[in-house]
């Protein structure tokens, strides 16, 4: 039995959309910089409670996005990738609220 080798040829097109390197520094710069926002806004006296985990969650997520968008590369893929990962996503989020809903962890935690 033998195996064949075939080289796949991409053209310059083909990667036109994908960053430079220059761009990736940039990002994660961009990170960095959130997730020192992160740290020092825990450390303002009077941010506590509802505000400050607010605030995190909101930074999380900006964080979130932006690595799924280009670190992923989710940013360059169809719309129907994009579209089964956030469903999936939602789908596992819901599932996360139901069960903190059944043990009533989101009420008791405010």
């Amino acid at each position: 039995m033998a195996t064949e080798s075939t080289a796949v040829e991409t053209t310059e097109e083909e990667h036109a959309d994908h960053l430079s390197p220059a761009n990736y520094w940039m990002i994660a710069l961009f990170l960095a910089i959130v997730t020192a926002v992160e740290v020092a806004i825990t450390y303002i006296p009077g941010y506590d409670g509802a505000l400050l985990v607010t605030s995190l969650i909101v930074l999380g997520i900006v964080k979130f996005l932006t690595v799924v968008a280009f670190f992923m590369h989710l940013k360059y893929e169809p719309f129907t990738m994009n579209f089964m990962f956030y469903f999936g996503l939602l789908g596992a989020l819901a599932l996360f609220i139901a069960v903190l809903l059944s043990f009533r962890a989101l009420f008791d935690t405010f």
